[in-house]
């Protein structure tokens, strides 16, 4: 016999709601993976893949040459963007943790894409006031998304799908921040002082924000009055989307629209994905 799913109360309906008879689904023959839904079965490849939890346990892993590789990558993007300068533990002051994160990240298909791994700041151990002030970061809100997309439909655009790899390492850091170097990487007295934001700051989404806004700027967009994070050009003919760092264009295709993805590929690391979809 199927799940029986009867809406809640709270949301309207009242003891006439319609019931709906759910069939049921055959166990699955692997136990640990009984109670997955839908799309999930699909990325099976992935989800068998037992993602490192610490540095430690990606060293024992079967896959380690895969972390260890992403996480040389990782290093190397790092030095790229001249993120810190490598110093003598200062006296008096904290000293912020930090963590790898790994991922195995997976396609459509559910197969194993690439394996990933991020050095990420422990933002709870940033004190107010030394390590951080401002934090709030504004994101493209959904009826924006909404209008832009109305707008496309009526003109004909097709809009364009952007992401920038390790934005938040182009943000600018305004405060003095000094942080554990990474492990595999570090050194006995010795800790990271920051020049850029990484991963994990409290203020690192807010300061990658302000950067992309500003060096837009010269380029002929400003921020509308309805939304900051959807820029407009000055001709009134393209319009830019920002959602943290995944950025989208709306406009008719031609050469403005092309311009303007050199200007982001001269000054970031970006990820042309096509058509949005």
């Amino acid at each position: 016999m199927g799940r029986v799913v009867n809406p809640p109360d709270r949301y309207g309906f009242g003891n006439d709601a319609i019931m709906l008879d759910v069939p049921p689904r055959s166990p699955s023959p692997i136990p640990e993976l009984e109670g997955l839904e839908g799309s999930q079965w699909a990325n099976l490849s992935v989800l068998l893949i037992d993602e490192p939890k610490s540095f430690r346990q990606a060293k024992a892993s079967p896959q380690w040459s895969d972390w260890k590789k992403a996480m040389e990558d990782e290093l190397k993007s790092l030095k790229e963007n001249d993120v810190w300068d490598v110093i003598p533990k200062p006296v008096g002051r904290k000293i912020v943790a930090s963590r790898w994160v790994f991922k195995a990240k997976g396609n459509a298909q559910g197969e194993i894409e690439r394996y990933k791994a991020r050095l990420v700041a422990k933002e709870f151990s940033q004190i107010l006031g030394q390590d951080y002030d401002e934090i709030f970061a504004p994101v493209v809100r959904y009826y924006s998304l909404r209008l832009l997309l109305a707008i496309s439909a009526c003109k004909g655009w097709r809009p364009r799908q952007l992401d920038i790899k390790t934005a938040f390492l182009y943000g600018i850091l305004k405060e003095e921040v000094y942080m554990d170097l990474p492990e595999g990487s570090r050194i006995d007295g010795m800790v990271a002082k920051l020049k850029r934001c990484v991963y994990g700051l409290k203020q690192s989404p807010r300061e990658w924000y302000y950067r992309l806004v500003e060096y837009l700027g010269p380029f002929g967009f400003v921020i509308t009055a309805w939304d900051p994070c959807v820029l407009v050009h000055e001709s009134g003919n393209l319009f830019l989307a920002i959602y943290v760092d995944d950025i989208t264009s709306f406009g008719a295709t031609g050469k403005l629209k092309e311009k303007t993805i050199n200007v982001l590929k001269t000054e970031f690391k970006v990820n042309d994905m096509g058509e949005l979809n």
